[in-house]
């Protein structure tokens, strides 16, 4: 190894001699970096203020780029950030956006409005640390979506913070087109192997999708509960005119 070493140390000296250039190492492609996240707005400040539910803790692990455990007292829950979607940690950009997150507030004192829970019992809370908002400052630097299946009525602005992040073609949006395979998309590539493309997307459409989805997850159970009592009648209806071809007999 050692004579190698010599060698080479000749060889770039004599070709300095003779003025000919010494061919330079070869650069190293260099792996995407998250993007830092942007203080953004706390959208929710009011209900902050108000909640009675609202609680605090400290971040002590952070698994993706949208989910974390929060200390909260002595209790560890895990949370899902509110309205928004990261890359999984196998997709392009899923490793920065846990880096962005982890960076944002691992170790930190959070405050968390609950609004809802999932079948794994992971809380889903909007977060806030000091004055900004985890989940718009996360979709605000391309580091996560504005999820479409999870927007209510007052985090629709999401979809205006995405827009941005998308023309300014920061974090995710900066890859190539094929490699921007949107979080819910990717868990069902297996039943669907195509995706949509949301270069073009307006803020807009990104709410009304959101929008009508809640819409409709409003109606079926309205309707089925609707049906219920008709289902229930028909029985009885039947059992009537039973009895009464029984007692015509």
């Amino acid at each position: 190894m050692i004579a190698v070493v010599a060698m080479l140390a000749t060889f770039a000296s004599r070709a300095e001699e003779r003025g000919e250039e010494v061919p330079a190492e070869a650069p190293r492609a260099e792996t995407p970096r998250a993007e830092p996240a942007r203080a953004e707005p706390a959208r929710n400040e009011g209900q902050r203020a108000e909640s009675p539910h609202m609680m605090s803790g400290q971040v002590a692990r952070v698994l993706d780029g949208d989910t974390l455990e929060v200390m909260v007292g002595k209790r560890r829950v895990r949370v899902h950030v509110n309205g928004v979607d990261a890359p999984e940690l196998r997709q392009p950009w899923g490793l920065q956006a846990r880096t962005a997150l982890e960076q944002m507030v691992m170790g930190q004192s959070v405050d968390l409005l609950p609004v809802g829970s999932d079948r794994g019992s992971k809380l889903t809370a909007v977060v806030f640390v000091g004055e900004s908002e985890v989940g718009a400052a996360l979709v605000s630097a391309g580091n996560a979506w504005a999820d479409r299946h999870a927007l209510r009525q007052s985090d629709t602005g999401l979809c205006e913070v995405e827009q941005s992040a998308r023309e300014e073609r920061l974090g995710l949006w900066s890859l190539p087109v094929a490699q921007r395979v949107a979080p819910w998309e990717y868990r069902g590539l297996f039943l669907h192997p195509a995706h949509v493309d949301y270069t073009r997307e307006t803020a807009e459409h990104c709410m009304s999708v959101a929008l009508g989805r809640r819409a409709r997850r409003a109606v079926q159970p309205a309707a089925q509960s609707a049906a219920q009592p008709a289902a229930a009648s028909t029985p009885a209806q039947g059992g009537t005119q039973a009895q009464g071809a029984s007692a015509d007999q």
